[in-house]
């Protein structure tokens, strides 16, 4: 994904750097249970569906978690971006105050 305003270029510089991987209890907990709710969809897949079944129920979870995946990837870079633009307007908005009390 490009944007013309560079704020994807600065995301991904962030993300390969590792500063988007934050250590959170609530984010830790809601991980873990992600992980539990997969692994009871996985067993119920593996012992109540034919291998048909199963298979076609796979590959559509599976289309279902990339489309869910790329939509959180815009997500992300549009609160980004928009965290990025307000920091800027209130580091401008305290410049031009301070420089208004200083005259």
């Amino acid at each position: 994904m490009e944007d013309d305003d560079g704020f994807d270029m600065l995301f991904e510089r962030k993300e390969s750097e590792g500063l988007f991987d934050l250590e959170d209890n609530k984010l830790k907990k809601a991980k873990e249970d992600a992980k539990e709710y997969q692994s009871k969809l996985t067993e119920f897949i593996n012992t109540r569906l034919n291998p048909d079944d199963k298979k076609d129920l796979e590959n559509l979870l599976e289309d279902r978690d990339n489309a869910y995946s790329f939509c959180f990837g815009i997500e992300h870079r549009l609160y980004y971006k928009q965290g990025v633009n307000d920091g800027l307007i209130m580091a401008i908005t305290g410049l031009k105050a301070k420089v208004e009390f200083i005259k």
